[in-house]
């Protein structure tokens, strides 16, 4: 009996890391749906407490519900798999895009993160690195920040990666590499932004001397 015990909790422990990968993978397609946690049945997140988590770490809501997702998951390995299910998902980054004025300095692998302000006024990344986590870490930033404001990303504070419950993950400097490369798009997204603001400067002025 003890031993078709410890088989069925094995079982139920093995099926609940499946749910929470699976889980996470239509999450990726579907912003509504949400990581069922390993202590609670299936729940949907609502905008308020996505709206409430954002605010207190500046989070927009694009990342904050990614954000939300990662630590609902109680399980620290299925957290770590989910990080490297969002590396090999993530957007290709053209060779061309990995400058070195595109490089995150202080990083312990070699990572590389590029920004364009579309003509929504908003900014979108695209980034890769040569280490799967790292990877991992710089697809939850040009995930969660593509598709706001240069404003709203200089809001956003590092901390929000320990919220997540990867801070157990982050070695000190793998967590000062991630504090490098958020630094390095809020750079970029003040750049282009600001690029963006001085040529509308100039159209206004050419159209006043016209």
């Amino acid at each position: 009996p003890r031993r078709r015990k410890r088989a069925q909790q094995s079982s139920s422990c093995t099926m609940m890391r499946a749910t929470c990968v699976i889980a996470f993978a239509c999450f990726l397609h579907a912003d509504a749906f949400v990581i069922t946690p390993r202590t609670s049945p299936v729940r949907h997140m609502g905008p308020l407490h996505v709206q409430e988590a954002g605010t207190d770490l500046g989070m927009p809501p694009s990342l904050a519900t990614l954000v939300e997702a990662l630590r609902s998951v109680g399980d620290d390995r299925t957290r770590f798999k989910q990080l490297l299910f969002l590396a090999a998902q993530a957007d290709k980054m053209d060779e061309a895009l990995k400058t070195p004025e595109n490089k995150v300095q202080g990083c312990l692998s070699t990572v590389h993160v590029f920004a364009e302000l579309r003509d929504d006024g908003k900014v979108y990344y695209v980034g890769d690195s040569d280490g799967q986590m790292t990877k991992g870490l710089v697809a939850i930033l040009t995930k969660g920040l593509s598709g706001n404001s240069p404003e709203s990303i200089q809001q956003v504070k590092p901390e929000f990666i320990h919220y997540a419950g990867l801070g157990t993950s982050l070695t000190p400097g793998r967590n000062n590499g991630f504090i490098n490369m958020l630094k390095k798009m809020k750079l970029q997204a003040e750049l282009v932004g600001g690029a963006s603001e001085a040529s509308e400067e100039t159209a206004a002025e050419e159209s006043a001397s016209e």
